[in-house]
C-alpha cells in the first residue's frame, strides 16, 4: 500500500464535495437531456475557444525549449518505449552523428529514433534524410541492396 503524501491527502475531496459529485454524476447518468445539454454546452465550448487554445499552444511550442524538449522526451517514451537517458545513451554511443551518414544534425534537429516495425526494437539513431530514405525504401533489404547497385553502375557509364 502506497502512502500518500501531505499535498495528495490536502488535496482530496471533503465528504460534502463527494457527495455533491456523487449527485451531479447520478442525474448527468439519468436524465438523457442534462447529458445532452451538458455534451451541447461542451462541443460549444470546444469550438468557441478550441482554436485559442491550440494557438496558444502552438506559439508556447514554438517560443518554449523546455516544452518542446518535454514533448520530444513523451513522444519518444510513447512510440519507442525508451526514456530521455536511454536516448542520450545511443546519442553519446553515435557521437551524435547519423548511424548511416555520419552526419552531425543542426539547428533544432534532433536525430531520430530508428526501429524495426515488426519487433520495436531499436536500431539506432538516424538523421531525417536516412530515416525518410529508409522509410520511403519499407525497409526493404532488396530495394535498397538493388537501389546501391543502380548507383555504382550509374556512376560507371
Amino acid at each position: 500500500m502506497s502512502k500518500r503524501t501531505e499535498e495528495q491527502k490536502a488535496a482530496r475531496r471533503t465528504p460534502e464535495e463527494r457527495a455533491k459529485a456523487n449527485a451531479y454524476a447520478k442525474q448527468y447518468r439519468q436524465r438523457p437531456h442534462v447529458r445532452t445539454k451538458i455534451l451541447e454546452d461542451n462541443r460549444s465550448r470546444y469550438k468557441e475557444r478550441g482554436e485559442q487554445y491550440r494557438e496558444a499552444n502552438r506559439q508556447r511550442y514554438k517560443t518554449d525549449p523546455i516544452k518542446r524538449e518535454k514533448h520530444r522526451e513523451e513522444n519518444r517514451r510513447r512510440l519507442y518505449g525508451i526514456t530521455s537517458k536511454e536516448y542520450q545513451a545511443l546519442w553519446t554511443k553515435q557521437q551524435g552523428k547519423c548511424a548511416v551518414c555520419t552526419c552531425i544534425p543542426t539547428g533544432k534537429r534532433k536525430l531520430a529514433v530508428d526501429h524495426d516495425h515488426i519487433s520495436g526494437q531499436i536500431r539506432g539513431l538516424l538523421c531525417v534524410q536516412c530515416n525518410a530514405a529508409l522509410g520511403l525504401l519499407h525497409e526493404d533489404v532488396h530495394s535498397i541492396m538493388e537501389l546501391a547497385r543502380y548507383i555504382i553502375n550509374a556512376k560507371g557509364t
